[in-house]
């Protein structure tokens, strides 16, 4: 039964290429749309799920329609502590703001395109896994830093960057701060 299914088919497509062919490629662009759909939502719905309180975590979004409607996440440094006082609901929050300078270790100079600086709540609100130092006591002075392994090779070499300290010289605000990792 299912032999003559195939043949009968086959006999088909012969006789009508032309609706044979517009049936398969429409039949072959609905399934690739099928999995690129599927794979952006999988996607969309895999974001920051690394973080053990993903659920918890909101990020303010500000509109602006001067010339047409804007998103961005931008906000005044203020917001964070007045959204936390008037709502109970909201446990912590973390401002950061993304900068590039010059960072400086000894007598070497890098020039850093992304140098981002945010407050001590990050590790209390992100679950960003660390492989020396404590989260909880890591920001204890204002002056602390956390920086990725590659950065601690790019700026150290193989020492141990545990308590060295980083100059950074901030194009944008002209300012000179010196942190200790």
């Amino acid at each position: 039964m299912f032999k003559n299914y195939i043949i009968i088919a086959i006999r088909n497509f012969v006789r009508q290429k032309l609706y044979s062919f517009i049936n398969i490629l429409g039949l072959a662009v609905g399934i690739a749309c099928f999995i690129l759909i599927m794979l952006w939502v999988t996607d969309e719905l895999s974001y920051n799920k690394f973080n053990e309180n993903y659920r918890e975590i909101y990020r303010v979004i500000n509109y602006h329609s001067m010339e047409g409607p804007h998103f961005f996440s931008n906000s005044p440094n203020a917001l964070g502590p007045e959204l936390k006082e008037k709502y109970p609901e909201i446990i912590e929050f973390a401002r950061y703001n993304d900068y590039s300078g010059i960072v400086k270790y000894r007598d070497k100079f890098f020039n850093e395109p992304l140098f981002i600086y945010g407050d001590p709540a990050l590790f209390q609100i992100f679950s960003f896994p660390l492989i020396k130092g404590n989260p909880e006591t890591c920001f204890d002075d204002v002056y602390s830093i956390a920086i990725s392994e590659k950065a601690a090779e790019k700026y150290f070499g193989s020492e141990d960057p545990i308590g060295k300290v980083l100059s950074v010289d901030n194009e944008d605000h002209a300012r000179k701060f010196e942190y200790q990792v």
